[in-house]
């Protein structure tokens, strides 16, 4: 018999096993359980709480290109409208240089053609000059000398050769 008791079921052992699995499973589910599902739990947080910050940044930094992108739109207009006011300065200044340089050269040569009739008068009252003081040599040998023909021929060319000379001088 003794053979049958080693096979033999004993109720009280597999109570007290029982026991021990659930004194186990408590103790295993109050101080390995709970703080694993707690630590698991607040990586858990921790992990949405990262993502809610990068989708939060992530906005954010859409909200900063979107304001960076239209600070840029409104540099180049910027850009654009300034470079459009200095070409419109530049034309207004070259229209202002163009007429300033025509009213010069209309002044210049106006001044140009009053000099040339001043000058012209000025030779024209020296020729007479010159032609009033032959006229008076030439009437001055006329008087002086009794004339023929021939010699009034021969002092109308002299005349006329000296006046020939002197405008080519002049």
């Amino acid at each position: 018999m003794q053979s049958l008791e080693i096979i033999s079921v004993n109720i009280w052992q597999i109570v007290i096993s029982l026991c021990n699995l659930l004194i186990l499973y408590l103790l295993f589910r109050r101080f390995l359980y709970a703080p694993v599902q707690r630590m698991i739990s607040e990586r858990e947080n921790r992990i949405r709480g990262r993502l809610d910050e990068a989708e939060r940044e992530q906005a954010e930094a859409a909200s900063l290109r979107a304001a960076y992108d239209e600070k840029l739109g409104q540099a180049a207009e910027e850009g654009d409208r300034i470079v459009k006011a200095a070409v419109q300065r530049a034309r207004q200044q070259e229209e202002e240089i163009l007429s300033e340089a025509e009213r010069t050269a209309a002044r210049t040569r106006e001044r140009a053609e009053e000099q040339i009739a001043l000058e012209r008068k000025h030779a024209v009252n020296e020729l007479k000059d010159d032609v009033a003081g032959m006229a008076v040599d030439l009437a001055s040998a006329v008087i002086g000398k009794n004339l023929t023909e021939e010699d009034n021929r021969e002092l109308i060319d002299r005349f006329l050769e000296d006046l020939n000379r002197e405008e080519r001088q002049s």
